[in-house]
């Protein structure tokens, strides 16, 4: 952002000037040179992400005020609250980013609506990052040891870990679902945010129904799926129909049986089940449901590096 305010962003336009060998133009329409203003304002492709973002902004009736782009982010940054200066420089970053991959990888130039959904999911993130870190400060990360702690899954198989957390002052829910391979490492994860529940268990059912489902989307056939709820993992191991909400969402997990060659489920502690607890908070926190595919969410990166500190000599 520094380098916005004082002219310094190295966009095509000035490049061009300064004898780099390049195109001038916008690599986004490919219509005007791309300077600061162009690219972050003046760009119809960037206009459309702002105007689809929370903010509404309508860049048209600052370019009629010949307002620069510098000019208006500095106004921003000095009179608008801290929820509004986060949008705004997540919303430049993604555009940033979105403009280096398409110029130095050739990748093709996202819609709108989904460069605004990653600039609100890294907002989402950055804030849970920072209540982890209050949290871990007042509360620490329990540390695993020997007896209790997260184990890998035998080889062939894929870990599955789910879990539910609140309800929140609202009466929300967050649901959780974290899929590891034999390695330790994250394959795929999500969360949910839930509206108000009637129990615990039908929140904690819900988790495993949504992480099977989820595994049976991407395809995973050999699982084994922990939860930290002894009612649900009794109730998935036993035969008899439950008459009760609960006993509705097992079998609707029960129905997902064929989509897998071979399932295990298992309880543990919550000790063990870290990762699926912090996301499902990051969930609550964030009032978002999201999806990471083959990368570690960056809120749970320190919970997942804990499980396998005891794997190492």
């Amino acid at each position: 952002m520094w380098r916005i305010i004082h002219n310094r962003l190295p966009v095509r336009e000035a490049l061009f000037k300064r004898g780099v060998i390049c195109s001038p133009l916008c690599c986004f329409c490919d219509g005007a040179n791309e300077s600061i203003d162009h690219l972050f304002m003046g760009c119809d492709w960037t206009k459309t992400v702002w105007f689809a973002s929370n903010l509404g902004v309508n860049f048209a009736a600052y370019c009629e005020a010949t307002i620069s782009f510098s000019e208006w982010v500095s106004k921003v940054i000095m009179h608008q609250d801290i929820e509004v200066v986060q949008l705004v420089l997540s919303i430049c970053y993604e555009i940033w980013k979105v403009r280096n991959t398409r110029c130095f990888e050739g990748a093709e130039l996202p819609n709108a609506l989904s460069c605004w959904n990653n600039a609100h999911k890294s907002i989402s993130e950055f804030n849970s990052r920072a209540d982890m870190l209050t949290q871990s400060i007042m509360h620490p990360i329990p540390m695993p040891d020997s007896a209790i702690r997260w184990t890998l899954p035998e080889t062939d198989f894929y870990k599955l870990n789910v879990d539910a957390a609140g309800p929140n002052n609202d009466g929300n829910w967050g649901l959780a679902a974290v899929i590891r391979d034999a390695d330790g490492c994250v394959v795929a994860a999500a969360c949910w945010y839930l509206p108000v529940l009637p129990q615990s268990d039908v929140a904690e059912g819900l988790a495993l129904l949504k992480g099977m489902e989820f595994a049976k989307d991407l395809l995973f056939r050999k699982l084994t799926i922990e939860s930290d709820s002894s009612n649900v993992i009794t109730a998935i191991n036993k035969s008899q129909y439950q008459q009760s909400y609960l006993g509705a969402i097992i079998e609707d997990c029960r129905s997902l049986f064929p989509s897998f060659n071979n399932l295990n489920f298992f309880h543990i502690r919550r000790v063990a089940n870290q990762a699926a607890h912090y996301l499902a908070k990051f969930a609550i926190s964030s009032c978002s449901d999201f999806i990471w595919i083959e990368e570690t969410p960056s809120c749970i990166s320190a919970v997942v590096a804990l499980d396998l500190l005891p794997l190492i000599d």
